[in-house]
């Protein structure tokens, strides 16, 4: 038996564990969300497993080039890319592998956040009728001072609200505080981080 079979039957050893597999994806899934650089090493303190299977997982899920990928693009961009792999001496595979690793993408404000307000606006809503069928309520059930108390509560809810109306405006009026916010890991609803 060759070393290098030997080393193909470990790694397929590993890779039909299910549970080793499924906690080095979501480790790696985890890295790749917060843009942290995937190394064996940061796999290795991510996951907490042995180094063996770090390595067989890390080969096959990060070195192996057994994934194919397609695209759709335009004839043009298919004689660019050609080209431009030409050009540098690469196969296209390598000039694209190479493009996802030095290319940054922003994603526009309004797109990024256009459900998080859509849900907000929901929530409010929700809310309002809500607000409206309690203060029903306390008119036609309750009396004296237990229609205050509760009325009382529902003002300091409403208050609530109206500081949380307040956040969204202010998203809206500025929308690149918002993004400094977020890439700083402050919770954007913490009324007090914009007053």
């Amino acid at each position: 038996m060759t070393k290098k079979y030997k080393k193909k039957q470990i790694e397929d050893h590993y890779l039909s564990n299910s549970k080793l597999t499924s906690i080095f994806e979501v480790k790696l899934d985890y890295c790749i969300k917060h843009n942290i650089k995937i190394t064996k090493t940061r796999m290795k303190k991510e996951t907490k497993l042995k180094p063996a299977e770090v390595d067989a997982l890390y080969h096959h899920y990060c070195e192996a080039k057994n994934t194919r990928i397609e695209m759709n693009c335009t004839l043009l961009d298919k004689k660019t890319w050609k080209h431009k792999a030409e050009q540098a001496g690469k196969t296209v595979s390598q000039i694209t592998s190479e493009s996802l690793h030095k290319t940054k993408i922003i994603v526009p404000f309004a797109e990024q956040t256009r459900k998080e307000m859509l849900d907000v606006i929901n929530e409010r809503v929700r809310f309002n009728s809500l607000l409206n069928q309690t203060v029903r309520w306390c008119n036609t059930h309750k009396s004296g001072a237990e229609t205050i108390q509760v009325l009382l509560e529902l003002n300091q809810l409403n208050k609530a609200f109206e500081q949380h109306d307040l956040r969204v405006m202010n998203i809206l009026a500025s929308p690149e505080v918002d993004y400094k916010y977020r890439v700083a890991h402050v919770d954007p609803l913490v009324v007090e981080v914009w007053q």
